[in-house]
């Protein structure tokens, strides 16, 4: 059998805590990629180094969409007056978060 148009894909979920609130959030690997600047499949047979990796970012903003889910970019935080200019975001209605942690990190 020939399978023609077939792709691999997985995503991540975080669980971000910021002042005692946990916020469960879902990145997709391409905006994992693009922050680490690095193919995330390249963990596919090994995950645990990645996981690791994703634990221990800190002062790392997240910009997530309209109801808080989704996270469409990651940025370096490099000052607390940062504005949604500063996340390239056409949308005002974006959350940007700074958590105090990442919790948990689960691939799927």
């Amino acid at each position: 059998m020939l399978v023609k148009n077939c792709s691999l894909d997985t995503s991540v979920n975080l669980d971000l805590e910021k002042d005692g609130k946990v916020f469960s959030v879902t990145v997709f690997p391409k905006v994992i990629s693009t922050f680490l600047k690095e193919d995330i499949f390249n963990y596919i047979k090994e995950i645990d180094p990645l996981v690791e990796k994703l634990l221990s970012l800190q002062n790392v903003d997240f910009n997530l969409n309209q109801n808080g889910k989704i996270v469409k970019q990651l940025l370096k935080h490099c000052d607390d007056r940062a504005t949604s200019e500063d996340y390239g975001s056409s949308n005002d209605n974006d959350i940007q978060l700074r958590p105090d942690f990442i919790r948990q990190a689960r691939i799927s």
